[in-house]
């Protein structure tokens, strides 16, 4: 089905925009997505992908607020419900961040970074047998069959934890947890936050 064209001229526009955000130009990204939400305030890809400027930018409040206001007005938009589940695990809000997990999965069970966040943020809350079913899912979905470790019912793999210390920021209030203190932190993967692309609405 052909695009509108005042669609495809906010594709095309967004699309240039992602292009200035891949190759690190955050503050010309985030001009090119605000300049397309004063037309279209409501389009979700293009909040999404502020959002995930404004994040990159180490804006993480601001961009929580954007994320918010996708699911608001998007609620189906599976994305931006991990987005801003990616947020709340940063900054310690671990409920949430199972929350938005599961919403994103419930709208999308095919979302291999959410599969494994929600393995991490369950891990980051001590329940590493709960954990077990999710890891498998995302191994099954992106390498075509369970992690070993997992489905024999050893322990969470290592690696595991060490990104799910590196899932988050310790702070003074909510010091690293005893996985964190014992193993060397990991960046995780981040749904869509580091490579983000229009089709995020779909």
């Amino acid at each position: 089905m052909a695009l509108a064209p005042q669609s495809s001229k906010v594709d095309v526009a967004l699309q240039e925009a992602i292009q200035h955000h891949q190759a690190g130009r955050l503050d010309e990204a985030e001009r090119l997505y605000r300049r397309i939400l004063r037309g279209r305030p409501s389009h979700s890809a293009t909040n999404n992908a502020l959002g995930i400027a404004l994040k990159d930018q180490g804006r993480l409040d601001e961009a929580a607020a954007v994320f918010r206001r996708v699911v608001a007005v998007s609620p189906d938009h599976a994305p931006a419900h991990s987005n801003l589940g990616n947020i709340l695990f940063s900054q310690g809000q671990l409920a949430e961040a199972e929350a938005c997990y599961r919403r994103a999965l419930t709208l999308r069970p095919d979302m291999p970074d959410a599969l494994k966040n929600l393995g991490l943020v369950i891990v980051d809350q001590g329940r590493f047998e709960e954990s077990h079913g999710w890891f498998n899912r995302h191994a099954e979905l992106v390498y075509g069959k369970p992690d070993g470790a997992v489905r024999s019912g050893a322990q969470v793999p290592a690696r595991w934890a060490r990104m799910s210390c590196g899932k988050r920021r310790a702070s003074a209030s909510r010091p690293a947890s005893a996985v964190c203190a014992t193993t060397a932190a990991l960046a995780p993967d981040e749904v869509l936050m580091s490579t983000p692309r229009a089709r995020s609405s779909t």
